[in-house]
Protein backbone atom coordinates (compact mmCIF):
# COMPACT_ATOMS: atom_id res chain seq x y z
CA UNK A 1 0.00 0.00 0.00
CA UNK A 2 2.89 2.44 0.66
CA UNK A 3 4.29 2.01 -2.96
CA UNK A 4 0.86 1.90 -4.31
CA UNK A 5 1.03 5.53 -2.84
CA UNK A 6 4.57 6.61 -3.54
CA UNK A 7 5.86 4.72 -6.33
CA UNK A 8 3.89 5.92 -9.65
CA UNK A 9 5.86 3.26 -11.57
CA UNK A 10 4.43 0.70 -8.56
CA UNK A 11 0.87 1.86 -8.57
CA UNK A 12 1.14 2.05 -12.92
CA UNK A 13 2.35 -2.19 -12.72
CA UNK A 14 -0.11 -2.62 -10.16
CA UNK A 15 -3.50 -0.96 -12.27
CA UNK A 16 -2.23 -2.64 -15.47
CA UNK A 17 -1.86 -5.95 -13.80
CA UNK A 18 -5.24 -5.84 -11.91
CA UNK A 19 -7.63 -2.97 -13.48
CA UNK A 20 -10.09 -3.43 -10.62
CA UNK A 21 -7.38 -1.28 -8.87
CA UNK A 22 -8.08 1.86 -10.65
CA UNK A 23 -9.26 4.61 -8.39
CA UNK A 24 -8.86 2.40 -5.52
CA UNK A 25 -7.63 4.17 -2.26
CA UNK A 26 -4.62 2.14 -1.36
CA UNK A 27 -5.53 2.50 2.75
CA UNK A 28 -8.93 1.62 2.75
CA UNK A 29 -8.08 -1.90 4.17
CA UNK A 30 -6.51 -0.21 7.11
CA UNK A 31 -9.18 2.81 7.71
CA UNK A 32 -12.00 -0.17 7.85
CA UNK A 33 -9.59 -2.07 10.45
CA UNK A 34 -9.38 1.08 12.68
CA UNK A 35 -12.82 1.73 12.34
CA UNK A 36 -13.89 -1.76 13.39
CA UNK A 37 -11.07 -1.83 16.13
CA UNK A 38 -12.04 1.71 17.73
CA UNK A 39 -15.44 0.61 17.56
CA UNK A 40 -14.74 -1.74 19.85
CA UNK A 41 -12.20 0.51 22.17
CA UNK A 42 -9.02 -0.92 21.05
CA UNK A 43 -6.39 2.16 19.62
CA UNK A 44 -5.25 1.52 16.48
CA UNK A 45 -1.81 3.17 15.50
CA UNK A 46 -1.85 3.31 11.17
CA UNK A 47 1.65 2.77 9.94
CA UNK A 48 0.92 4.20 6.57
CA UNK A 49 1.24 7.78 6.99
CA UNK A 50 4.40 8.10 8.68
CA UNK A 51 6.24 5.75 5.64
CA UNK A 52 4.32 7.32 3.22
CA UNK A 53 6.06 10.82 4.80
CA UNK A 54 9.29 9.04 5.03
CA UNK A 55 9.30 8.41 1.34
CA UNK A 56 7.65 10.64 0.12
CA UNK A 57 10.33 13.12 2.46
CA UNK A 58 13.30 11.37 0.55
CA UNK A 59 14.19 9.21 3.50
CA UNK A 60 16.52 6.58 3.04
CA UNK A 61 15.00 3.22 1.94
CA UNK A 62 12.66 1.34 4.60
CA UNK A 63 12.61 -2.05 3.38
CA UNK A 64 15.63 -4.34 2.49
CA UNK A 65 15.09 -4.45 -1.07
CA UNK A 66 12.73 -2.88 -3.75
CA UNK A 67 10.89 -6.30 -3.66
CA UNK A 68 10.68 -6.95 -0.26
CA UNK A 69 7.70 -6.31 2.51
CA UNK A 70 9.82 -6.69 5.12
CA UNK A 71 11.59 -3.69 6.75
CA UNK A 72 15.44 -2.86 7.35
CA UNK A 73 16.94 -1.41 10.36
CA UNK A 74 15.87 1.96 9.39
CA UNK A 75 12.30 1.15 8.77
CA UNK A 76 12.60 -0.60 11.96
CA UNK A 77 13.79 2.74 13.41
CA UNK A 78 10.74 4.51 11.73
CA UNK A 79 8.39 2.54 13.28
CA UNK A 80 9.72 2.20 17.03
CA UNK A 81 9.85 5.71 16.77
CA UNK A 82 6.27 5.87 15.83
CA UNK A 83 5.35 3.43 17.97
CA UNK A 84 7.17 5.05 21.32
CA UNK A 85 5.76 8.41 20.59
CA UNK A 86 1.63 6.81 20.03
CA UNK A 87 2.05 4.77 23.71
CA UNK A 88 3.01 8.45 25.31
CA UNK A 89 0.44 10.29 23.81
CA UNK A 90 -2.44 7.91 24.28
CA UNK A 91 -1.21 7.47 27.79
CA UNK A 92 -0.57 3.89 27.03
CA UNK A 93 3.36 3.85 28.81
CA UNK A 94 3.09 3.15 32.71
CA UNK A 95 4.50 5.90 35.04
CA UNK A 96 7.05 4.48 37.38
CA UNK A 97 6.08 6.14 40.52
CA UNK A 98 9.44 4.71 42.29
Amino acid sequence: AVNFDVNPNFRTAMMESEPILKGSDARLPNLVFTELMEAKGVPVLDLHPAFVSHMKGGGESVYWSNAAVHWNIPGNQLVGEQIARWLIEQKLVPVNHN
